[in-house]
């Protein structure tokens, strides 16, 4: 049997507010998944930390001490919230330059939900915090189930050995922190899922004393970039810099996602995914795996803030 095993990272971006280009009001809540094969992730954390380092002979990070000054001084949580700071952009900035070269480590998944087309009744009598969870709890599944089978497409045996998300809030709630693992085995007989509940850790390693805290960093960094790419939301000298480097990432995998031949060999690897395409009218769209996928769609609007030229609008159709 062709089985592969993964471990997985979450973050979130909470209900932000976009005016669309017919100039109405939208609210959008977006989810990031990176995946990492187990064959994989010991190069993937080495190339993550040969760049947080930044030594100038970075060969070889094993070699690397960790009394080096540069160890010392990049020792610090890399957060797309926090780029303003000239230590966390550079750190970064060598990250999203590595992914923007890697054509085999990351795994990335990126899914936005456009809440203002689906009525609340769908999600039961709640309102505030309790909606954003009960919604946020359904459109997760469908992230890391979109994605698994995306990307593994050709495996017999898809083997979740953990899940890992950022701390936040949610962790609180009763359903969430078991219920995929719970409910997707039970929805595919092709994914397994070891262990019994979502894993919540700091996203900051020196308070986690995990090395996973890594992972949960890169995945907000990569969330936080096409986020703005689609929202122009920041100004800031930093984040526009890093949105460029990805720009001819993003334009791809919204305009030619099934492009097998790019240089970036982002197929079955890296995708975007917005939900829903029509407003919903039906419940059954949310339950219904066949639906759901009809309705999710790539082709969107990218915003972004050039460099001394302000606001820059790019519509791609």
């Amino acid at each position: 049997m062709k089985e592969i095993k993964v471990d997985i990272y979450a973050d979130e971006i909470k209900e932000r507010q976009l005016i669309g280009i017919d100039g109405k009001s939208q609210k959008w809540i977006y989810i990031g998944i990176l995946i990492v094969p187990l064959h994989k992730k010991l190069e993937l954390f080495n190339q993550l930390m040969i760049r947080r380092c930044g030594s100038p002979n970075p060969n070889n990070w094993a070699l690397c001490t960790n009394e080096c000054d540069f160890h010392s001084k990049n020792g610090i949580e890399i957060h797309y919230n926090e780029l303003r700071s000239q230590s966390i952009y550079f750190i970064a900035k060598r990250w999203t330059q590595y992914f923007i070269q890697d054509t085999d480590n990351t795994y990335f998944y990126m899914l936005g939900i456009e809440t203002t087309k689906i009525n609340d009744d769908f999600f039961g009598n709640a309102s505030g915090p309790e909606r954003y969870e009960r919604m946020y709890n359904r459109f997760f599944r469908m992230a890391v189930l979109k994605s698994l089978k995306s990307y593994f497409h050709d495996y017999e045996k898809i083997t979740v050995r953990k899940i890992f998300h950022d701390k936040a809030d949610i962790e609180n709630n009763d359903t969430f922190p078991w219920h995929i693992c719970k409910v997707l085995p039970a929805k595919d007989e092709k994914i397994f899922i070891e262990n019994e509940e979502i894993l919540f850790i700091d996203s900051d390693h020196e308070k986690s004393n995990d090395k996973n805290s890594h992972f949960i960093q890169y995945a907000d960094l990569l969330l936080g970039l096409f986020f703005n790419s689609f929202h122009g939301e920041s100004k800031h000298k930093n984040v526009i810099e890093l949105s460029e480097i990805i720009f001819p990432l993003t334009d791809r995998l919204v305009n030619y996602p099934g492009n097998r031949n790019s240089s970036y060999k982002y197929f079955r690897r890296l995708e975007i995914d917005f939900f829903p395409k029509y407003i919903i009218t039906s419940e059954d769209t949310l339950e219904n795996e066949s639906k759901r996928y009809d309705s999710l769609y790539k082709k969107r609007e990218i915003k972004f803030t050039k460099k001394d030229q302000g606001f820059l609008f790019e519509e791609f159709n």
